[in-house]
């Protein structure tokens, strides 16, 4: 598991809404989902194409140290969809599908990426979660019977830090503290930034030889019987709470509805 994984995907979604707030930095404005694409009423107009960005974080490489196999490597994919998005409104029924892609919405899609590159690049919080960009990829959906839908996937594979606890350190390290700054006075993101920063800030009980299994992925029969005392357990803050995801600058309000 990595806080920086999770801080990535969330600062990657405020650098592209302006921290939920317009004026926003790509033509997607505020339908930037890192969840599931909401068709909320009024964010999708029937037979008018939208575009929309779901942001994803599907792979993190870590390798076990004790392996030798790409030693310190710790690697996040940082994926973008990039769409255009039609309502088809039938009546009782109401749902969301991709156009076919076209030489003008094939333009609309490039332009879009080209914006979420200059915005990510702009955010200093967003670009201080990771060492490097190792590599980034640009491509289509794949074609369908002939056709193409207006999609595009773009891939950042982003050379991360190593995380505290490995080093049996508590606080919030330097490289997230601007972003946890800035996601806290987010709607949408405000208070999973806070439990963030309380996991943080919790010193942890665990002893080194727990520091050590939780880094190789050992389990505690295995570190055992290899002499390490396991004994104990890392501390957590005693209230975790899950926050549901909405569409960047939407918050929670009573229960079944949405607050703008």
């Amino acid at each position: 598991m990595s806080l920086y994984r999770t801080m990535i995907r969330h600062m990657a979604v405020a650098a592209l809404t302006n921290n939920g707030a317009s004026p926003w930095p790509t033509a997607a404005e505020d339908r930037v989902f890192d969840g599931n694409i909401a068709a909320l009423d009024g964010m999708f107009q029937p037979q008018e194409p939208r575009p929309y960005i779901l942001v994803e974080t599907p792979v993190h490489e870590n390798p076990i140290p004790a392996q030798g196999i790409k030693a310190g490597a710790n690697v996040v994919e940082l994926v973008f969809d990039i769409g255009l998005m039609i309502a088809e409104d039938g009546g009782d029924t109401f749902s969301v599908a991709s156009p076919v892609n076209d030489s003008e919405l094939d333009t609309a899609l490039d332009l879009i990426e080209l914006q979420v590159h200059r915005a990510l690049a702009l955010s200093s919080p967003f670009m201080g979660l990771f060492m490097n960009i190792l590599e980034v990829t640009s491509g289509l959906a794949p074609a369908e019977d002939g056709q193409r839908a207006a999609l595009r996937f773009v891939k950042y594979r982003l050379q991360c830090f190593t995380e505290p606890w490995h080093r049996g350190s508590s606080g919030v390290p330097a490289s997230m503290a601007p972003a946890i700054d800035l996601l806290k006075q987010n709607a949408a993101y405000g208070a999973r930034a806070q439990q963030i920063e309380a996991m943080l800030n919790t010193p942890s009980s665990a002893n080194p030889s727990i520091r050590l299994m939780l880094d190789r992925r050992w389990s505690k029969p295995a570190a055992e019987v290899m002499g390490h005392e396991v004994t104990g357990a890392p501390v957590v803050p005693a209230e975790l709470t899950v926050v549901i995801d909405h569409p960047a600058g939407v918050a929670d309000d009573e229960p079944g509805g949405l607050a703008p």
